[in-house]
């Protein structure tokens, strides 16, 4: 996505992400409870003029324009009292307002109307917040008043100055307007606009004269129509109304409402969205226009960057499409109260990780800091290493003064740049005296770690951060670096979320530079090239590229939309071409497939990924330390690609797998798959969950099959014990006797099998643990080996391979 600020809403167009935009236009259509807020998009579409445009201005010397904005304002009952009002201005207010309730009423609706109609009919509207004032929204929701809040009022209503008027209702309105219309022309003649409210002046009649407040110029009828809010009406018409119709919606939608910061309305939008987002629901912000401003806008999850009648139109098209494809399948679409969520939450971004600089001069001995005022010298070796005190605010003695033998912390400035969490020294931490000493003397008496004299003077009193992983790297030599590729489908965002996170923290903690980029597969094909701008040197880095999607069975391959999949070598064609430049100068690049595994259950598939591994010839290195003669080949792809054959495969198991394997592939490894093979099989979670797949240039595929004795010897899970053996030596009594002194019914194996034993000379025996019956398990025609590491057996076992000849004993 493209935003206009670091920390600003994401920024989705229909053009530069159509896929992205199309999904959040889909969500709006789905969502069941909507709280629009609204600009004039509704007056705009209908064809009246902005409030901003210049109308006549009556004044004694003639006729000027100004806006109709501006003329309200001069009006307002809030800027000057009633009685003050200049006639000859308010005339021409009358007169602009009445020919905009007439075009208002005869104006033919637009999309966006229809948009709101349809949203009314379904009962998806909770609430709808406007600042026009042409009252359109009770036309095209006519049932729906009580759901309906003006900010400016309603152009419709007729109010007269005086206190607690009941006002001209919009029904009722319409017989005013001829008169209103020529007030300019009454008022120029006669001087006063004879257009009075009745009820209030039938009160103001009745009044004593001695009472009566001001004159007749009070009753005059002006649009119910007010551009000065007031704060606190608007905060109890939010608390009582307003947030308790939010609470109850999945989206507030803003379409088209200017947003200005430390604005009452942006607090009035603030709260309606804290109420949504605490349903899990989403604010979608509407506009052709990007933000002003360096306001940050936090509570707008994103914008759709396009017009209400576009949206109209494509909400409308989707809405179409949703009803007849659930019409067709039977099914009725998710919409529970957190699809927002998801839909919010999938689109993910990348990180990228620097490694931590060297520097030149008088450093910390541990992490390379340089600050000097943070510097202290070991009285013994002269070495400097990095200090601060611990916490100042749990600290006992942070409050104390110098005269009764202890010194206050040194807390530093709130813009301090270097916290005291950060220093690889904190002072007096494990004192045995509980004293901490002042800061100058623990400077002067301080002694390292390795100078320390443990037998004379005990425990070590200072806290020692544990060092930085890359400081363990041998002088001059190349700091690892990756990059690593996540494609993955929109519903498995949240363990791609996890699986990122994971890796870069991985990294980060070793201090080597790595980057991240997600990929969501269902818009690869919108996807511009990255890491085209690398900086980094050719084969000075590697690559890892993850997948999470679908396999699907038979010979559809794995999914790239939802109704759509690709084979095997066309997905990785599609989505390696994502990243082909940092491809070709990488030092190597693999890939693993968190996907289920049928297509591997498809012989022909696996048979194309051999092949397509292959296919090219690729520049053998003379030493794999260096890389003078690198040639960038620009058809080089994968070293090797690791695919999970679990046809139920639960991703969130190999997530441990795939962050280990990133910070240990990132050496050249002639032996690759021995360290490969030995990270899975180590890996209780993922090797206990599914087998794989082992795909290399130059290799033939191999099975790595988890093969635990006790259940599943040699690779092949054992039968259920009920129905292999019905221990027939022993009476119904005598089982139950036996299972009630806690002998349990299972299998006991036993065999003879050690690392790296053909696996067909392996013996096997399987018995019967109530009556002791047992039955070899056949291995003659089982190819491959047995492999055992870290306590844990496996079976590595050729894809492909001729049974043998050898008969079976």
């Amino acid at each position: 996505m493209s935003t206009s600020s670091a920390f600003r809403f994401p920024v989705v167009s229909p053009r530069s992400e159509p896929e992205r935009f199309a999904q959040l236009v889909e969500a709006v259509a789905r969502s069941q409870n909507i709280f629009v807020v609204c600009g004039e998009s509704l007056s705009r579409e209908a064809g009246l003029p902005p409030i901003e445009n210049a109308v006549d201005k009556n004044f004694s010397l003639g006729i000027t324009r100004k806006s109709l904005r501006t003329l309200l304002r001069e009006c307002s009952l809030s800027v000057v009292s009633p009685e003050m009002v200049d006639q000859r201005v308010l005339a021409s207010v009358n007169a602009a307002m009445a020919s905009r309730r007439r075009a208002a009423r005869a104006a033919e609706m637009g999309a966006f109307a229809n948009l709101l109609t349809g949203f009314a009919a379904r009962g998806n509207i909770t609430g709808y917040l406007t600042s026009s004032i042409d009252g359109l929204e009770s036309r095209v929701m006519p049932n729906m008043e009580d759901f309906i809040f003006r900010l400016n009022g309603d152009n419709r209503r007729l109010l007269c100055g005086r206190d607690r008027c009941l006002g001209i209702q919009p029904e009722d309105s319409t017989m005013y307007d001829e008169a209103l219309l020529d007030a300019p022309i009454t008022v120029q003649t006669t001087g006063r606009i004879d257009v009075l409210c009745q009820g209030c002046r039938s009160k103001w009649i009745k009044t004593a004269l001695s009472k009566r407040k001001y004159g007749d110029k009070t009753l005059v009828l002006r649009p119910a129509v007010q551009f000065e809010l007031d704060a606190e009406y608007w905060k109890n018409e939010v608390e009582s109304n307003m947030l308790p119709r939010a609470e109850l919606s999945q989206l507030l939608l803003i379409v088209e409402h200017p947003i200005k910061p430390r604005s009452l309305i942006d607090d009035v939008v603030s709260d309606l969205a804290d109420a949504v987002h605490k349903m899990s629901g989403a604010v979608i912000y509407v506009s052709s226009d990007l933000p002003k401003g360096k306001a940050t806008y936090t509570h707008i999850d994103a914008q759709l960057q396009t017009t209400a009648p576009d949206l109209a139109l494509r909400v409308i098209e989707a809405r179409q499409r949703l009803d007849h494809f659930n019409k067709q399948s039977g099914d009725e679409e998710y919409v529970g109260s957190d699809f927002w969520f998801d839909v919010i939450r999938n689109q993910l971004a990348g990180t990228s990780h620097m490694e931590a600089p060297d520097h030149v001069g008088e450093v910390c001995e541990r992490c390379s800091m340089s600050v000097p005022e943070y510097l202290v010298r070991c009285r013994a070796c002269q070495s400097c290493f990095c200090h601060r005190r611990v916490g100042y605010d749990d600290s006992w003695d942070g409050d104390l003064v110098a005269r009764d033998g202890s010194l206050p912390q040194d807390k530093p400035s709130s813009d301090d740049p270097f916290p005291y969490h950060a220093a690889c020294i904190a002072f007096n931490m494990y004192s045995s005296s509980g004293r901490r000493p002042p800061l100058d003397e623990a400077k002067r008496n301080f002694v390292c770690y390795d100078c320390w004299d443990r037998k004379a003077n005990g425990f070590y009193p200072h806290y020692v951060r544990p060092i930085l992983r890359h400081r363990d790297q041998p002088e001059g030599t190349q700091l690892p670096r990756l990059i690593f590729l996540l494609f993955y489908a929109e519903q498995f965002w949240p363990v791609a979320s996890h699986l990122l996170a994971l890796v870069a923290a991985r990294w980060a903690n070793k201090g080597w530079a790595c980057k991240t980029h997600p990929v969501k597969i269902e818009h690869i094909t919108e996807q511009q090239p990255v890491f085209d701008d690398l900086a980094w040197e050719p084969a000075s880095y590697v690559v890892l590229t993850a997948y999470l999607t679908h396999g699907l069975s038979g010979d559809r391959g794995y999914q790239v939309a939802p109704r759509s999949s690709l084979p095997p070598t066309e997905f990785l064609d599609l989505s390696l071409g994502v990243a082909d430049r940092a491809l070709r100068n990488a030092r190597e690049a693999r890939a693993v497939m968190i996907c289920c595994g049928g297509p591997l259950q498809h012989s022909g598939f696996v048979q194309q990924l051999a092949e397509w591994l292959n296919r090219y010839d690729f520049i053998t290195q003379a030493s794999s330390k260096h890389f003078n003669n690198w040639d960038p080949r620009p058809d080089r792809q994968l070293e090797s690609l690791l695919c999970a054959m679990n046809t139920r495969l639960s991703p969130a198991y190999m997530v441990n797998l795939i962050a280990k394997i990133s910070t240990t592939m990132v050496d050249p490894d002639p032996d690759a798959s021995e360290t490969l093979f030995r990270l899975w099989i180590s890996d209780t979670l993922a090797a206990s969950h599914t087998n794989l797949l082992f795909l290399a240039r130059e290799a033939e595929p191999t099975m790595w099959l988890y093969a635990p004795f006790q259940s599943r010897p040699l690779g092949k899970t054992l039968p259920s014990i009920f129905s292999a053996c019905s221990c027939p030596g022993l009476s119904p009594g005598e089982q139950r006797s036996r299972r009630r002194q806690g002998s349990r019914k299972t299998w006991d194996v036993s065999h003879d099998g050690r690392d790296g034993q053909l696996l067909r000379d392996v013996v096997v025996y399987a018995k019967c643990s109530i009556c002791g019956q047992s039955w070899p398990l056949l291995s003659d025609y089982f190819a491959g080996r047995l492999r055992k590491y870290a306590g844990v057996f496996a079976a590595v076992v050729p894809y492909f391979f001729v049974p043998s000849s050898r008969p079976v004993v």
